[in-house]
């Protein structure tokens, strides 16, 4: 079982005092799952979310990695 923990992060306007804040949604995956989890860390991950009746799906998708070179 997981919850989705909320953390309230102040961040400044560029050098001046004023503050603005926001909150940040984190979802800690289980202990058991690491050794699946070891081929997507620091990769960049595409994120899709669909949210109906009951259920949250989060989808965390690896991005093709290109072998030719080519940037496109």
């Amino acid at each position: 079982m997981v919850k989705i923990q909320t953390k309230t992060i102040t961040k400044r306007y560029g050098r001046s005092k004023n503050t603005y804040h926001y909150k940040q949604h984190l979802l800690p995956f289980p202990v058991k799952e690491n050794e699946n989890l070891k081929p997507f860390l620091k990769k960049e991950l595409q994120f899709k979310m669909n949210a109906t009746n009951d259920t949250l799906n989060v989808t965390l998708t690896k991005q093709k990695e290109n072998t030719k070179g080519n940037t496109t």
